[in-house]
């Protein structure tokens, strides 16, 4: 039986901010009567919340065992007769005449829990849902500077120089780590960074819609001090409910993610497939 993560679980039903926005989406959302399933849904917590919206069926599907067998325990003790929990795999699971699907498999930047495909999977073989939570996912790029930034990237490289010894001193390709630096995404608290230019919106998913999340693009970074580029994603819940990672964002549990600017670059590419986020830099030669 694959295990029950329970540290992450923890770390979502602890951010308010996540289930505040969710509870106000299936508000604006949901009807009296409607169905309504929940993909990817835990231990149940959003299905419990449109439970008491609806007298419809609520249905929530779960991979993994341990978590469905909790969420099937949760639900039956909280006596909501109308809830249902199905240990399938969304991309195979059918339920009958959907109104209203709610899901919040959101990776750290937006796509790579698959919510994209999963959507679309799910709108495409049940064409009576009405309405989908999430609608929209967008990703943005922002050049920021941040103390925060210097510090973990130190922090990283000290880990190198620590095992110089003798003539072998990782100090000969500190350049070439710097570099390596800037391919990595680090995710922490960067609530006091400075923001030192515009948004970049680097893709934009209609959800149920977009078949496939790949995408490729090019993040310009101007003169100015920036040492960092803070990418973000933004939901969009229900009309008036955004759900957002971004720096002015309320703080919720997927923190801030950033990619740091090596000496001497300012172009930043992203590449997205299956999941996987690459990041590479170049330099425009234009003084960046």
């Amino acid at each position: 039986m694959l295990p029950f993560e329970v540290q992450h679980h923890a770390t979502m039903v602890g951010d308010r901010s996540r289930l505040e926005a969710y509870q106000a989406a299936l508000r604006a959302v949901v009807r009296d009567g409607d169905r309504v399933v929940d993909a990817g849904t835990g231990t149940g917590v959003l299905i419990s919340y449109a439970a008491a919206l609806t007298r419809g069926a609520v249905y929530g599907i779960e991979y993994f065992p341990a978590a469905a067998a909790l969420a099937d325990r949760m639900v039956r003790a909280a006596g909501m007769s109308n809830a249902l929990i199905l240990n399938e795999n969304v991309f195979h699971a059918s339920v009958d005449a959907p109104d209203v699907v709610v899901t919040e498999t959101i990776g750290a930047l937006g796509p790579e829990e698959n919510i994209v495909e999963l959507t679309h999977n799910f709108l495409q073989r049940h064409p009576s849902v009405r309405r989908l939570i999430p609608s929209k996912l967008s990703i943005y790029a922002v050049p920021v500077r941040s103390d925060v930034v210097e510090t973990v990237t130190e922090r990283f490289l000290r880990s190198f120089s620590a095992a110089s010894h003798d003539r072998f001193s990782y100090d000969a390709i500190m350049d070439d780590l710097r570099y390596h630096v800037g391919r990595h995404l680090f995710t922490t608290d960067l609530s006091q960074a400075a923001v030192l230019g515009e948004e970049t919106l680097l893709v934009a998913y209609d959800l149920g819609r977009t078949e496939n999340s790949a995408f490729d693009a090019t993040v310009r970074v101007p003169p100015g001090g920036a040492n960092a580029v803070h990418l973000f994603f933004r939901c969009q819940l229900a009309d008036d409910v955004l759900l957002e990672s971004r720096l002015s964002a309320p703080p919720n549990h997927w923190r801030h993610s950033f990619v740091a600017i090596p000496p001497g670059f300012d172009t930043l590419h992203v590449h997205y497939r299956r999941a996987r986020f690459v990041f590479t830099w170049s330099d425009s030669g234009n003084g960046g």
